[in-house]
């Protein structure tokens, strides 16, 4: 290899690897992944209610076919007590003690094929105090959750 071939040899390997630079480095931050957000919203926001009563929450936004929608009652889990009932037909199965006493509890429907459970019922339990049901939602790998704040008294 002559020292004409080794130069021209060196001229693309240098070229190659400033198009190879350009190419990664321009792409990068191009790419704008989808946002992994669902809009989910649960009416009312905010209610204030009586001790032993029940109110009828209701969750709207991007909740399509196959999204799956989970009830909890933020305090009872925070405690490591569940507190959603699943109601497979009348009359609905007693709640743990402990949600009758001290959280309330969620009465939900069973769900019917892949269509989410969108209203449930809150249930106050027999003392006052702030509660929080709360709705998550998951589909296709995007995920969101809306609070109801509830005040009993």
């Amino acid at each position: 290899m002559n020292h004409t071939n080794i130069l021209s040899f060196v001229a693309r390997l240098y070229a190659f690897a400033i198009v190879a630079v350009v190419l990664v480095l321009g792409g990068c931050g191009s790419y704008r992944s989808p946002s992994n957000s669902l809009n989910v919203s649960v009416s009312p926001a905010s209610i204030t209610m009586p001790v032993n009563s029940s109110v009828t929450l209701q969750a709207s936004g991007s909740l399509s076919k196959y999204t799956v929608l989970s009830w909890t009652v933020q305090e009872a889990s925070a405690a490591g007590v569940n507190c959603t009932v699943i109601v497979q037909g009348p009359p609905p199965p007693d709640p743990d003690p402990a949600c009758k006493a001290n959280y309330g509890w969620i009465d939900q429907e069973e769900s019917i094929g892949f269509v989410p459970v969108t209203m449930v019922t809150y249930n106050s339990p027999a003392r006052t105090g702030a509660f929080h049901v709360q709705a998550d939602a998951s589909v296709n790998q995007m995920s969101g959750q809306a609070v109801s704040n509830i005040t009993v008294q």
